[in-house]
């Protein structure tokens, strides 16, 4: 599933969209009686929406940031393992902490809603859609810009 290179074109209209879906996110939620979460995964879903359009319409496809329908599973399998893997060394890391009496829950400081619908709609938005557009502007298009210059380049500079 590796992405291809990305032109510029296309790294630009993506970024535009995602900056004027974020003013207009703001612009909305200081005048909308909805609330902020529900908010910001309307934001992040037409984010998604307008850089796979722009990808199709303008690019050479989703194809072209990895999301190649034949391989899609393979992808998921290796995202399922690399993430049960990061997890496994955090859990042992914040497992090491808790031990020398370091509690790093203290640092996050995160009103966590109280009735069950809006706890579901945290952890969609915040577990599920945020993550994808992220993944698809940082790890599909800027990397896949970046990686003209080298792969160790782009992986940081999309990583800031």
């Amino acid at each position: 599933m590796a992405s291809k290179e990305i032109e510029m074109r296309i790294l630009v209209l993506s970024v535009s969209s995602v900056v004027l879906a974020e003013v207009l996110a703001v612009l909305a939620a200081s005048v909308s009686r909805y609330p902020s979460l529900m908010i910001i995964g309307a934001t992040r879903l037409l984010e998604i929406i307008l850089m796979l359009l722009i990808l199709v319409l303008c690019g050479k496809g989703v194809h072209s940031i990895g999301l190649a329908p034949k391989n899609i599973f393979h992808g998921i399998q290796r995202g399922i393992l690399w993430s049960a893997g990061l997890s496994g060394i955090t859990a042992v890391l914040f497992t090491g902490l808790l031990i020398l009496n370091t509690n790093l829950l203290n640092l996050i400081k995160i009103r966590v809603p109280e009735n069950h619908k809006d706890i579901l709609f945290l952890f969609i938005t915040g577990g599920l859609i945020g993550p994808i557009a992220e993944e698809i502007l940082f790890r599909g298009i800027i990397f896949g810009y970046l990686r003209r210059w080298g792969a160790l380049l782009a992986l940081t500079v999309s990583t800031f």
